[in-house]
């Protein structure tokens, strides 16, 4: 079932050479969407295009606040922990949450912060990702890429399986391409 499969559609969103904003789940999966709030332990992943995505925070490994040049996301994923600011400057502390654009984090130097989603944050490091097996790598029009555990075709809808995210129910105009990981 799905061996060497590949559905094409327009990739210019993905070829723009920034990472996109968004979570790195803990098992390796990005989802990409504009980072609003943090309510009752979960991060909301807003879409313009449609229905959002709120997620366990204890699931996600990083925040992506801003569009990074792959040597800032190389940065970001480099940090044990904390914040990356969009300056390159890094705030090492216990991430605390987001509430109405600001980022909330303690930090033993410099105690509490509260720092400006959308202007001086780039991202945030919650814990390590952690990988585990996946049978499909599930690369959407919107930069997202699920390491999918199943899939499933269903009514031109592709019902994607990700150990993080549970199901996740994508229209097939979204998705760019499905292959089996590590091909």
């Amino acid at each position: 079932m799905f061996d060497n499969v590949t559905l094409t559609a327009d990739a210019s969103a993905a070829s723009a050479g920034r990472a996109a904003r968004g979570v790195v789940t803990a098992g390796g999966s990005f989802v990409a969407g504009d980072v609003g709030d943090v309510v009752d332990g979960r991060i909301e992943i807003l879409k313009a295009d449609g229905p959002g995505r709120r997620i366990p925070l204890d699931r996600v490994a990083r925040v992506v606040l801003g569009s990074l040049l792959p040597a800032q996301a190389e940065k970001l994923a480099a940090l044990k922990d904390g914040v990356m600011l969009a300056n390159g400057d890094v705030i090492e502390g216990e991430f605390k949450g987001i509430e109405g654009g600001k980022l909330k984090v303690v930090s033993v130097l410099f105690g509490a912060k509260s720092i400006d989603v959308r202007h001086e944050a780039a991202g945030v490091v919650l814990r390590p990702v952690t990988a585990g097996p996946a049978a499909f790598e599930v690369r959407l029009a919107d930069r997202s890429v699920i390491r999918a555990t199943a899939v499933e075709a269903v009514a031109g809808k592709l019902k994607v399986t990700e150990s993080d995210l549970g199901v996740v129910e994508v229209n097939g105009a979204d998705v760019v391409e499905v292959r089996r990981a590590g091909k």
